[in-house]
């Protein structure tokens, strides 16, 4: 109850702050006028304010929180920037849990303390989450791992955040007029369902890296499955430096274009042929390795949010590229509507001339 009060009054308060707002804006603006400019200053204020409220209170509440804040940090247009701007640090800064919690998925997962499990552990977390944080460890036979471990009680948390979530969506549409809200609900609803079970986790990890068994310069870990459940994923670990650490990269002589060009072709792939992708392409899941021959070689992680891309989706956008590319508005319309992207009723020929006279 009290985690539901402290979501719902960090959401009043922000939608406090701009009710406020818009009646000044209605009191100093005369029908016909343009905004005053301090009225449009103080709306920048008024964003900058709310976004590092939000930030802070996301920090403070954690779980499903966190992971809101990281989608929205992503969805370019759907926020003013300064919320997109504050946010982006929760993609890499996300504040640990104590190694107490730790310990206690272990005891409920393998009845056991992870010093038992394995022959030695990191206290510290090498990377932590919204949902789980991951650990370094040592197995009895010497391989080193990366063991990922979920929070306790993380489900629980995540019931009570989404009905929070739904009361708040339910209040912003009654005063705001924003799109897609339910959308972003029911995605992120389907996501954390995805992410709070390993074993999908892994099986997708399998999954991948055998449609790339033939390319050896892009490189997954490898499961251990011994130590392995719907709590605790524990996979070889995988060194490399950060995609967007350039410096390091130029220090260890990795060549960018080809780096750059070789992830896209990695997610061509992915979307166009094996229709199997990774839909968290966020910079921390993914590391970078110099091949023996001075190639790049890109190490992928993360794997709770991939997703499966349907023939509709993959055969309309090739539609629509090849209607592009050979300047036939009707058959990248065409693709359009076999992707779903086209409303009934729509104006099909203002669509069909908006498209191409954008690509051109």
């Amino acid at each position: 109850m009290l985690r539901l009060v402290r979501a719902l009054s960090l959401f009043a308060l922000i939608l406090a702050s701009y009710l406020w707002h818009f009646a000044l804006v209605r009191i100093f603006r005369r029908r016909g006028e343009r905004t005053a400019p301090w009225l449009k200053a103080r709306r920048e204020q008024v964003d900058e304010r709310n976004a590092r409220r939000l930030l802070r209170g996301m920090l403070r509440l954690r779980g499903v929180f966190i992971k809101l804040g990281q989608v929205l940090s992503i969805l370019g247009g759907f926020l003013p920037r300064a919320y997109t701007r504050e946010l982006e640090s929760l993609q890499d800064h996300v504040p640990p849990h104590p190694f107490r919690d730790v310990e206690r998925t272990f005891q409920a997962s393998f009845g056991r303390s992870p010093e038992a499990c394995f022959s030695s552990i990191e206290r510290e977390p090498i990377a932590a989450a919204s949902l789980g944080q991951v650990h370094a460890a040592v197995l009895k036979d010497g391989r080193k791992v990366a063991v990922k471990i979920l929070y306790p009680h993380i489900r629980e948390v995540i019931r009570i955040d989404m009905a929070t979530l739904k009361v708040v969506i339910r209040v912003i549409k009654r005063w705001f007029p924003m799109q897609h809200l339910e959308t972003v609900h029911r995605s992120l609803v389907d996501l954390l369902r995805r992410e709070t079970d390993y074993v999908h986790e892994a099986a997708c990890m399998e999954r991948m890296a055998r449609n790339f068994a033939a390319e050896k310069d892009i490189l997954f870990p490898e499961v251990v499955h011994e130590w392995t459940d719907k709590d605790i994923l524990t996979m070889s670990f995988m060194d490399g430096v950060k995609i967007t650490h350039l410096d390091e990269l130029d220090r260890i002589g990795v060549d960018r274009t080809r780096l750059a060009t070789r992830l896209v072709q990695s997610f061509y792939k992915q979307l166009f042929v094996d229709r199997f992708f990774h839909a968290d392409p966020h910079p921390g899941n993914f590391l970078v390795q110099k091949g023996p021959e001075g190639e790049p070689r890109i190490v992928v992680l993360d794997f709770g949010a991939i997703s499966e891309v349907s023939d509709e989706l993959v055969d309309g956008a090739l539609e629509v590229l090849q209607g592009i590319m050979t300047q036939d508005g009707a058959m990248a319309l065409r693709g359009f509507r076999r992707m779903g992207f086209v409303a009934d009723g729509a104006n099909e020929k203002l669509l069909e001339q908006t498209v191409m006279t954008y690509f051109r």
